[in-house]
Formats: C-alpha cells, sequence, structure tokens
C-alpha cells in the first residue's frame, strides 16, 4: 500500500477536502510541502513520489480486458444552523477491530502489522483503483495506463485516449504536467495544471483547470466525460488566480472551484460557462459538492476551523459545525466525511448526517489502531474505503498497508490482504 512518503505526498496535495484558508493547512504551505516532498524522495530514491487526487471516466472504444488481470498486487482480502460539537459526538467505532492497545501499536511495527492483518477481512474493494500503472476495475478487469517517466496521479479517459497527470511540474501554476495521449498512446500535448479532476454526479462531466503559459492565464474546462464529439468543451477563464482547484458540479453544470491569487488567498466560485461567474463568500474554502441537493460543504472564512455546509446557488448557510473540517458528500448526498480540526495528525476520521452535521459515526486509527492514512473515499452511499498504513517507523522504510472499509455502523475491515508497502497504489475519487 502506500509509503509513509507517498501517503505525505498525498496529504500535501489532497485537493478539496485540505485546502482551508488563513489555517494550519492552508494552500501555500501544502503547495511547498508537497514539492519538497517529490523533491526529497527524488533525491533520496530516484523515483517520483505519487499520489491520487483523480478521477477516471474509461473511454467506451477502449475494451476492458475480461478477467482478473493483477499480477502481483495485493488482492481482496481472504474469505460535516449550529450543530453539537466534537465533544458531543458519539465514539463509535472505537470498541470495533483491535483490542491491542492502540497506543503501543503506534509505535510498534511489528505489532500494528500483526493487527491489521487481523482485522475481519471483508469484499474486495467497489471502487477503481491504480496499481503499478494499471487501472484496477471494480467489476475485476485491468486497463493500462499510457507509459510516462513520471508517476501518473491523475487520469481520466478522453477523446479515445487519455487525460493523465504526471508529477513532474516544479512550475509556480500547477501541481502537474497534465499530458493528452491519443487511443495509439501518443502523447498529443503537455501542460501545467492543478492535480485535480472532478466529474458529475452522473458521471457525464469532466472538468479540470490548466494554465496556458502562451496567453498567461489560467482555464477552467468541463467536457463530456469520454471527451467525445465536442472538441475540448468549454472554457473558462480564471483571471490572476495563480492556481485554480476544481471542486465540484451543483446545479445543472455549473462547477464549483477555488482560485488562489498570490497574496490573497483562495475563495471560492462557482462558474457556468457562459462566462457568469459568482463568488461564495460564506466559505473560505470548499471541500466538496453535493449536486443532488445543491450544496458546498468546506470552511468558514478565517481560521479554518468551522466547516460550513451551504447553498450552492446563494450561498446561504445550512449549518455549520466548530471544530471540524469537511470533506466529501456522499454519492446520494445524505452523509458527508468530516475530520476533528483540532485533533492532531491522522485526525480521527467521522462520518456526518450531511442534513444536519451530527456526528453518524467516528473511527481514530492512529490511537485505536496504530494506523495513518492517505486517501478517504466513498466506496457506495453506506461505506468508506480507507488508504491505511502502520505509522511506526521512518520515511525511509515500508509501512504495510491495506485498504479498510468503515461503515455507517462503525464497523471496520480490510478490503484488501495487507500490502508490504514496498509500491504504492491509489483511488480514482468519484463524483
Amino acid at each position: 500500500m502506500n509509503n509513509h512518503g507517498n501517503d505525505k505526498l498525498h496529504s500535501a496535495l489532497s485537493s478539496s477536502s485540505d485546502v482551508m484558508a488563513d489555517s494550519r493547512l492552508d494552500f501555500g504551505a501544502m503547495e511547498k510541502q508537497a514539492r519538497g516532498i517529490r523533491r526529497r524522495r527524488r533525491i533520496g530514491t530516484g523515483v517520483a513520489a505519487a499520489a491520487v487526487l483523480a478521477v477516471i471516466a474509461v473511454p467506451t472504444t477502449l475494451a476492458l480486458n475480461q478477467g482478473d488481470d493483477r499480477g502481483s498486487e495485493p488482492g481482496p482480502a481472504d474469505g460535516t444552523s449550529q450543530v453539537p460539537d466534537a465533544s458531543e459526538s458519539p465514539d463509535k467505532g472505537s470498541d470495533k477491530g483491535f483490542d491491542k492497545g492502540g497506543a503501543q501499536l503506534a509505535d510498534d511495527k511489528a505489532a500494528a502489522t500483526q493487527a491489521l492483518e487481523d482485522l475481519p477481512a471483508g469484499d474486495a474493494p467497489g471502487v477503481d483503483y491504480v496499481y503499478e500503472n494499471t487501472v484496477h476495475v471494480a467489476d475485476g478487469s485491468a486497463l493500462p495506463l499510457p507509459q510516462t517517466q513520471a508517476s501518473i496521479i491523475t487520469a481520466a479517459g478522453y477523446h479515445g485516449g487519455w487525460l493523465v497527470g504526471t508529477a513532474d511540474n516544479e512550475g509556480i501554476n500547477g501541481d502537474v504536467t497534465l499530458r493528452q495521449f491519443d487511443a495509439q498512446g501518443t502523447e498529443v500535448s503537455a501542460t501545467e495544471a492543478a492535480g485535480s479532476l472532478v466529474v458529475s454526479n452522473d458521471g457525464t462531466q469532466l472538468a479540470w483547470w490548466t494554465w496556458n503559459q502562451k496567453d498567461k492565464v489560467g482555464e477552467l474546462h468541463s467536457a463530456g466525460a469520454s471527451g467525445m464529439g465536442e472538441g475540448d468543451g468549454a472554457v473558462q477563464e480564471t483571471g490572476k488566480a495563480s492556481y485554480v482547484l476544481p471542486v465540484g458540479y451543483v446545479g445543472v453544470g455549473e462547477l464549483v472551484f477555488q482560485p488562489t491569487v498570490e497574496g490573497v488567498g483562495p475563495t471560492v466560485k462557482v462558474a457556468d460557462f457562459t462566462d457568469n461567474v459568482r463568488d461564495i463568500d460564506t466559505l473560505g474554502s470548499a471541500s466538496g459538492t453535493d449536486q443532488i441537493n445543491n450544496r458546498i460543504a468546506g470552511q468558514a472564512p478565517g481560521d479554518g476551523l468551522t466547516g460550513r455546509v451551504v447553498d450552492g446557488t446563494t450561498g446561504e448557510e445550512i449549518w455549520h459545525k466548530d471544530g471540524w473540517r469537511l470533506g466529501r458528500f456522499s454519492p446520494d448526498g445524505t452523509h458527508l466525511i468530516a475530520y476533528e480540526a483540532n485533533s492532531p495528525d491522522p485526525q480521527p476520521i467521522a462520518i456526518l448526517d450531511a442534513a444536519t452535521g451530527e456526528v453518524v459515526t467516528q473511527i481514530n486509527l492512529h490511537d485505536e489502531h496504530g494506523l495513518g492514512y492517505g486517501d478517504v473515499v466513498w466506496e457506495d452511499d453506506d461505506s468508506l474505503l480507507v488508504n491505511a498504513y502502520v505509522f511506526a517507523g521512518t520515511d525511509a522504510e515500508p509501512h504495510p498497508g491495506a485498504l479498510l472499509r468503515l461503515g455507517l455502523d462503525g464497523d471496520l475491515e480490510r478490503a484488501t490482504d495487507v500490502d508490504p508497502g514496498t509500491d504504492f497504489w491509489f483511488f480514482l475519487p468519484r463524483s
């Protein structure tokens, strides 16, 4: 699973849920940290670290391989109005899984690895992911990505070929180099871009941001997910912003995005791709969207320690929750990923009722299980998948890990075998 350095890079580049204005996770600091980690890993190991802020839409012209062609990869496991604050939250999940002393496990690599092995084994992951440059689809089929010199951290089917983001950009605009490949695997173009691709709730629209070096302007793009028959889709220039993060869709084809202007910081805006852009002043940063119910989740302006859900059209607050930072909505919009903002890293993971902000379940993987984690994504409407790894050990050594499944009831189980940590794999996030 992800080794420690990969997870640090992933956390630094992690798009919406981790970017907060004026907080200890402000974008500028995260960008510097990500690039620093990338440089150190390149110097120390000669291999660029990879992380994912990815979404994939496989073109209909590309046939998936039949059967499970996974080679040596680890297989499936065997056999966010004011609401109550964190102190009032139920501590669900703390009695699940391990019973071996989480505090001790956080400092004992061997014991934590064994405890991870001892977790109940569940079904294979129900979402697509990448391992060794291959997309492993939830149905068990596999599809190779184009060959690139640098690590691929984003990917999407496009024009019968691919858009892929590679972690080799050291420019001031963007985290990645976004490369377009045709159906034959030939590179067509390359440009600086943000390390995030997002899709609409129904999976038909794909959005990304690039930096037009010739005209010195940023451009938001929104096109059919397969990219077929409509050129490069609609484009919205993003003005003075030196970096723009697409967050997600609301309403009918409107895109929530987070532009950052040097010396000013991030703001939240919505574009309809007809040159109409409106501000969402009630948010200092955005982390997720619910296109079904037209809502945006993020952090209130200020110190970044208040999670807030607002109306996607007016920006009017629906509810807020002090001491929490919010993540992504579930596919059906009924739940929301969240983290206790004042807790030390790795922070506890919670699932909230998206209508009220009430905690449904919560787990502290570090204190209870001796684990750190990278990506946290929705597997379906009722469960999360967590890219978890053994916390103990140094950055220079591998950290065994596995994909864990957390249900609404607080049950925790392994969705894969335990990986020794010598390679990495990552989720392809959904809408």
